[in-house]
């Protein structure tokens, strides 16, 4: 235990590097014909779930075909996995695919009974070629 008074420097060199090892959250946009590919790593926390959301409206708005990779993602909390259902049930003319992410991660996503009512893919040329596929039918 650190007395806040006393040891302060140890305190604050400790807080610093906790600061400095939290994985900010990045997104790359990647648009394929009709399809967009929202690619997500790092940690997805209620903060970065707004703007994600805001890109998935985008992207159903804007595509015929959406692909979310969340391969990369390396913490997401029950609000970033619910976040794909709720833009699921929004793509009446829009197909949503996950690109499912590591097994800790993944398996929030299976708690929350979210990657039951997804199109799963095993990857982003998996889920790209499906979308493709289904835009020839």
């Amino acid at each position: 235990m650190v007395d806040s008074h006393a040891g302060s420097d140890r305190a604050d060199a400790r807080h610093v590097i906790t600061l400095a090892s939290i994985d900010r959250p990045r997104v790359v946009v990647q648009d394929a014909g009709t399809i967009r590919t929202i690619a997500v790593s790092g940690e997805l926390d209620p903060a970065f779930a707004d703007h994600l959301a805001t890109l998935l409206d985008d992207a159903l708005m804007e595509c015929r075909h959406v692909v979310l990779d969340i391969s990369r993602a390396k913490f997401v909390d029950s609000a970033g996995a619910h976040l794909p259902a709720r833009t699921h049930t929004r793509a009446h003319a829009v197909s949503l695919s996950i690109v499912p992410a590591r097994k800790p991660v993944q398996r929030v996503f299976e708690v929350c009974g979210v990657a039951a009512i997804l199109l799963v893919a095993g990857g982003v040329q998996r889920a790209s070629g499906r979308a493709a596929a289904g835009s020839r039918a």
